[in-house]
């Protein structure tokens, strides 16, 4: 456990000092091809701006994520008492406090946490997952969703998003100003480009946040076999909900941005129990392009992570 933590930490600071070296060295490019036209003040009001919306979508993101998920609080719905005592057991193992708990009225298995210095700590689980998971599989989920406000990944993946950000915001800058040099177009296009090849590292890093939540689970709940058993039923779930295409987009749209990322192609989509499921990832070999550019580890990935962990558990 602690090995896998170690080697998760040195990871992401590699990632965040790569992160660093590439949004310096495209500032002073751009200052350097364009020095006549752009300076350092034209950059930095950039910056500026780009801080303030994001900041601004910060602030206003728990309260449209309510709104859009349709959430209903049940911290002192009675009718709820075991899910709120489940997660508030799991917050207290992560060292939150006040935690507020949510219902989203949705049409699909997922949980997701949420929240900032104006809302406070939320958590939010779909009733579909309630549904079908049992108590000790709802506290591993929420073991890895509390384990991502513990963690501040947020805020974290806000902040790292916005290098991207910015590279676009000063291409489109180019583009769209009055040209005095030819190169402005090419060099915006370009930058345009490097925006979005950007995004494949920033996907690499939020996929090693969400192996360490996985790990957190692992480490804080009392049942870690709960987390693989839950993700083998949602993947299943996502399964059978692609015989409708409009179902399966509505899934795979909303479930990238939450707990799960359960579009996968392969042999596995014949399986339909879960146990069987987690064993036939427990040897799948995934390649390196399957989840290249996804947000979330390939669950096989995770399952694999997940039993290399419990190795290294106590004996409780």
């Amino acid at each position: 456990m602690v090995s896998n933590y170690i080697g998760f930490k040195l990871k992401m600071y590699l990632g965040f000092l790569v992160f660093g070296v590439i949004f310096i060295t495209i500032l002073f490019t751009i200052e350097h091809i364009l020095y006549r036209y752009v300076s350092y003040a034209f950059l930095i009001f950039n910056i500026v701006i780009l801080l303030l919306f994001t900041i601004a979508q910060w602030l206003a993101a728990p309260y449209i994520i309510s709104a859009a998920s349709r959430l209903r609080e049940i911290t002192d719905d009675k009718s709820y008492a075991d899910i709120v005592s489940i997660a508030k057991r799991v917050a207290k193992m992560n060292n939150i406090e006040d935690l507020r708990v949510y219902i989203a009225d949705v049409d699909f298995p997922n949980a997701f946490a949420f929240g900032n210095i104006l809302s406070g700590n939320r958590v939010a689980i779909t009733k579909p997952l309630l549904y079908m998971l049992k108590d000790n599989e709802i506290e591993a989920v929420l073991g890895h969703e509390v384990g991502h406000l513990r963690n501040r990944d947020v805020e974290l993946m806000l902040a790292l998003s916005l290098i991207p950000s910015f590279v676009y915001y000063i291409a489109l800058s180019l583009l769209f100003s009055d040209y005095r040099y030819n190169y402005q177009l090419v060099l915006g296009f370009a930058l345009i480009v490097v925006s979005f090849l950007l995004n494949i590292p920033l996907l690499y890093v939020n996929r090693l946040r969400e192996s360490y939540e996985d790990l957190n689970s692992v480490k804080t709940v009392k049942d870690p076999d709960g987390l693989e058993m839950a993700l083998a039923k949602i993947e299943l779930y996502v399964n059978k909900g692609r015989s409708s295409s409009d179902r399966d987009y509505a899934i795979r749209s909303l479930t990238n941005m939450l707990m799960f990322n359960g579009d996968k192609e392969s042999d596995e989509s014949e399986i339909r129990d879960p146990r069987d499921l987690i064993e036939y990832w427990k040897q799948y070999k995934v390649r390196f392009h399957e989840d290249l550019f996804d947000d979330h580890p390939h669950p096989a990935r995770r399952i694999q992570l997940i039993e290399n962990a419990k190795r290294d558990l106590p004996k409780r």
